[in-house]
């Protein structure tokens, strides 16, 4: 049996049409005439994933179907994609994201070429596939090509903290991510544990040019029920994600005969840990707003104000109006759901229609109500707080919900709303 060069692992679980388009985006890599295979690690899937990949199997042989013995989790599946590989080198290519031929090829002729190499990892593209364009990049601190060998523990360590790397693409050679694999209790992926042991392996460089599209956002004929990145995106800044930092710098210490850290290496070692999880906060900010989940935005917005400072007057102002504001809104919303047969929304004492239009615009299933008087059974949200606010479980004082949920001291003018 012929060993191609290069296996494409990818995992899936009842996203059947989302896995045909990305097998089609797959064969994008028949351009270049080098070998290939494409593995689908299927974690019990209950949909026509079977019927998709046995109709792609037909015009690509190289494509072999993995069923799991039972689900797992996602990394449990992952690992079983890379461990039936039998390619020199394997890329893990999510189910709903797509490659870059021409870049991915290159990388993997520099692996051989380089036979010390591990692994290449590289920055990678937030894409939206609707538009075809670019939204972002990754490796936003990173200038210039970086490689770590076995001889450097400590300064790989430095360099993923104080770059703010992510290492999660790269091409890795199959033999050495074998030894590296490694289970981790909690966390989203064990990524840096990865690439610790990688570097004991031989050589990991870090390039610039990328070779994968995270597809952010989707054709308008495809819908994500689950998207793994994104509901355990808090681990990244979290207690999961600070353990596996926190592995990462006690191996990296071991390897130069220390036991651990301590006095003013241990205070300098946290801070780059703590300064490397606050990093990310402003990225989730902002996809916590797009997701229409203002409430977590502020709350991870008020740990950015307090370890960073409040910003600019014009950034605290955005704040206030683009966080705070549909926070106290969005509490409304989620409270009425839980109330007994409300009979809708009935506002009291606005000027402008700017709250009653944000209910119809975002939460267009709950009534508003019009009148001069509110209706038996109406939530009430009044501009101001009443006395008798207190004497129902169904008014809502705006001026109160919007001190709730500020993010710093700029006041809001509800005259205004």
């Amino acid at each position: 049996m012929i060993t191609p060069r290069l296996s494409v692992c990818i995992h899936t679980f009842n996203r059947a049409d989302l896995l045909d388009h990305t097998l089609e985006t797959v064969r994008e890599l028949e351009r270049v005439d080098k070998s290939f295979e494409v593995v689908v690690s299927d974690n019990c899937s209950t949909d026509h994933t079977a019927q998709v990949i046995a109709k792609h199997q037909r015009t690509m042989p190289a494509l072999r179907h993995c069923l799991q013995g039972r689900a797992a989790p996602i990394y449990a599946a992952m690992s079983n994609s890379l461990r039936n590989a039998r390619g020199t080198c394997v890329v893990y290519l999510a189910d709903d994201d797509s490659l870059i031929p021409e870049p991915l090829w290159d990388y993997v002729d520099r692996m051989d070429r380089e036979p010390d190499l591990s692994a290449i990892y590289s920055d990678w593209i937030a894409w939206d596939d609707e538009q075809k364009r670019e939204l972002h990049r990754y490796f936003v601190h990173v200038d210039r090509p970086f490689a770590f060998g076995p001889d450097n523990p400590v300064g790989l360590a430095t360099f993923l903290l104080q770059y703010r790397i992510y290492p999660e693409v790269a091409v890795f050679r199959r033999d050495a991510l074998l030894q590296a694999d490694c289970h981790a209790r909690r966390g989203l992926y064990p990524f840096y544990l990865w690439t610790y042991q990688l570097s004991r392996a031989g050589r990991v460089a870090f390039e610039l040019t990328p070779f994968y599209r995270e597809h952010r956002v989707l054709q308008a004929r495809f819908q994500r029920r689950y998207w793994g990145s994104q509901q355990m995106r808090l681990q990244l800044i979290g207690d999961e994600f600070r353990n596996q930092l926190e592995s990462l710098v006690l191996l990296a210490i071991h390897t130069t005969g220390a036991s651990h850290l301590g006095g003013e290496q241990a205070r300098q070692a946290r801070e780059l840990i703590d300064w490397h999880l606050n990093a990310r906060l402003e990225l989730e900010v902002r996809r916590a707003a797009e997701q229409k989940d203002w409430l977590l935005a502020v709350e991870l917005r008020r740990r950015m104000v307090l370890w960073s400072g409040p910003g600019t007057i014009e950034e605290q102002q955005h704040d206030a109006l683009a966080l705070t504001v549909p926070a106290a809104l969005q509490a409304i919303q989620e409270t009425y759901r839980t109330l007994t047969a409300p009979a809708g929304l009935w506002f009291e004492g606005f000027e402008t229609r700017v709250i009653p239009d944000f209910f119809r615009e975002h939460y267009s299933d709950i009534p508003v109500l019009e009148g001069s008087r509110a209706p038996d059974r109406a939530v009430i949200v009044r501009k101001h707080g009443t006395p008798d606010d207190a004497a129902t479980g169904y008014a809502f004082a705006l001026d109160r919900l919007l001190e709730t949920y500020r993010v710093n001291t700029i006041a809001i003018d509800v005259s205004q709303l």
